[in-house]
């Protein structure tokens, strides 16, 4: 069974947002920022299907920080905000992904279980196309 799994920090758990907001604004001088929002995106293909809800609790997420998105909140929050999301090429080393697989392993995951990452970003709407394009530009690696 192939699935997309995403997940986003709760509230009260969103520093690593908040320090990349002001380290935008700070760094490249930005006024229309307002506010980033991260979700790390799990795309799972071929895992058993009875091991989705214990990977989800247990490899995808962490309960007390975390919090797993439905594909509809995803959607709806796309409607309301600028948003891009970075994912590694092909050939390029993804821990995140690495080490979820090896988690899957243990958890009773045949070998053929892929997992690939990105992270979508989510930026307040009414931002500039300038401002967003100097955000994508310092985010991602150009290699």
């Amino acid at each position: 069974m192939n699935k997309r799994i995403f997940v986003e920090k709760k509230a009260d758990f969103q520093v690593k947002s908040e320090s990349l907001v002001r380290e935008l604004q700070h760094n490249l001088g930005l006024s229309s920022l307002k506010s980033i929002r991260i979700v790390q995106v799990y795309d799972v293909f071929d895992l058993a299907e009875d091991l989705f809800a214990p990977a989800e609790k247990h490899i995808f997420s962490e309960q007390v920080t975390d919090r797993l998105l439905a594909e509809e909140e995803v959607e709806a929050a796309l409607a309301e905000t600028a948003f891009f999301a970075i994912e590694a090429l092909p050939g390029q080393f993804d821990q995140r992904a690495a080490s979820s697989q090896e988690a899957l392993f243990l958890l009773g995951a045949g070998t053929d279980v892929l997992v690939r990452t990105a992270q979508l970003y989510l930026v307040n709407k009414d931002i500039s196309d300038s401002e967003l394009t100097a955000i994508k530009k310092y985010l991602l690696n150009p290699v």
